[in-house]
């Protein structure tokens, strides 16, 4: 599925997250609204003219600042021959599609609630403010609604289809915090999608069955559900807290160290914490470095045997077991009179100079694409063309 095609699946589901809204509203209604101000909600359901100014109204709005969301990313896509080739505000933008499709959605829902007050009183309506925090109410609940579907599902859609094509090379911890949901904020979107939204209906519809009263108990039961709901909401966001820490804090650990080994450094080692997948992956990044730091230890060794470019051609996948014919040169040096000269010198003066000599002669030889095979004595072997030819 290409990502340009992508985006007009995601506004699909967007409109179909306000339909299934708008289709409950009908059933909510006499639920999540008090018994006295019932008769006045039922009877605004039954006016066309304010239902489609109120429920219909806001989609022009919501659609043209979609199109503004949209629009640069869409024509991009369009240009290019394929998505990770996308500009980085591009990319940013694509990543923003979930959240920002969502919070839209929401918003169409307080628009639909300002219009419903503003144009109540031209149909024969009558509001009061009560009513107007019920219906508030009532929009917030499905705005929420329309928020949990359009965002879960455009955000699966994304990185099951899109995220995977479009950062096949990049990183996407340079496109800035902004564009990226921590594991903490993604968990506190579930929270409000499992814990708070349905408390909140069910609190409601349980306080209108209460009844002020005048319930199978015969006794009012409002501050008990209240208090109820309060407490499953407080203990469901401790829990969001706590596990999101659990997570979050392996993830910070395992981020630290493949930045590290990203950096070169192999000495490192992540806490396992647990026996879960975090746990596996945990214990895979420090089998890793430890195969990485033997690699680089040995290769070290190996370095200081054989000329360095002779080793990363060994260890590279480019090596042909049986052997190569190559062209190329050999170059012997020797000092003339060295060991009469050596004769009138001390071992200390004899070695610096020698020292100082090969610096110079090796500095030569690789200047001009040679390596340095040996030493012998005063005498230098050097091989150009090897290992890689002319």
């Amino acid at each position: 599925m290409q990502t340009r095609k992508l985006l007009l699946v995601v506004l699909i589901i967007l409109l179909v997250a306000n339909g299934f809204s708008v289709a409950s509203l009908n059933f909510l209604t006499p639920l999540v609204g008090s018994i006295e101000h019932l008769p006045i909600r039922l009877e605004a359901l039954k006016s066309p003219g304010l239902i489609l100014i109120s429920q219909v109204g806001p989609f022009p709005i919501i659609t043209i600042l979609l199109f503004w969301f949209y629009r640069p990313l869409y024509i991009e896509l369009k240009q290019l021959e394929s998505e990770h080739l996308l500009s980085e505000g591009g990319k940013k933008r694509l990543l923003l599609i979930p959240l920002g499709t969502s919070l839209f959605g929401a918003l169409g829902w307080l628009l639909g609630t300002l219009l419903f007050w503003a144009f109540a009183g031209l149909f024969g309506i009558s509001l009061n403010w009560q009513m107007g925090i019920e219906n508030k109410f009532t929009s917030a609940i499905l705005g929420g609604v329309t928020f949990v579907i359009t965002y879960y599902s455009s955000e699966f859609l994304l990185q099951k289809y899109a995220i995977p094509r479009v950062f096949r090379t990049d990183k996407v911890d340079q496109l800035g915090s902004m564009t990226r949901l921590s594991i903490r904020t993604r968990l506190m979107i579930f929270f409000f999608a499992a814990s708070i939204l349905p408390v909140t209906i069910l609190t409601q519809i349980i306080l209108n069955l209460n009844n002020y009263g005048s319930n199978i108990l015969n006794r009012d039961l409002k501050f008990s559900i209240l208090a109820l709901s309060c407490t499953m909401i407080l203990i469901a966001f401790v829990l969001t807290l706590l596990k999101s820490q659990a997570i979050h804090d392996p993830v910070a650990e395992m981020k630290a160290v493949v930045r590290n080994i990203s950096d070169g450094e192999f000495n490192v080692f992540v806490p396992v914490r647990s026996s879960d997948e975090l746990g596996e992956l945990a214990d895979g990044i420090n089998s890793m470095a430890r195969g990485l730091n033997e690699r680089e230890r040995l290769r070290d060794l190996f370095g200081r045997a054989v000329d360095p470019s002779v080793r990363d051609h060994l260890l590279s996948a480019d090596v042909q077991m049986g052997g190569e014919i190559l062209n190329v040169t050999v170059l012997f040096t020797d000092l003339q009179g060295f060991t009469a000269s050596s004769e009138k010198r001390s071992p200390e003066e004899v070695v610096s100079w020698l020292n100082e000599y090969f610096e110079s002669m090796s500095a030569c030889v690789m200047k001009n694409g040679g390596i340095i095979n040996k030493y012998i004595g005063d005498a230098i072997m050097a091989v150009f063309g090897a290992p890689h030819g002319n």
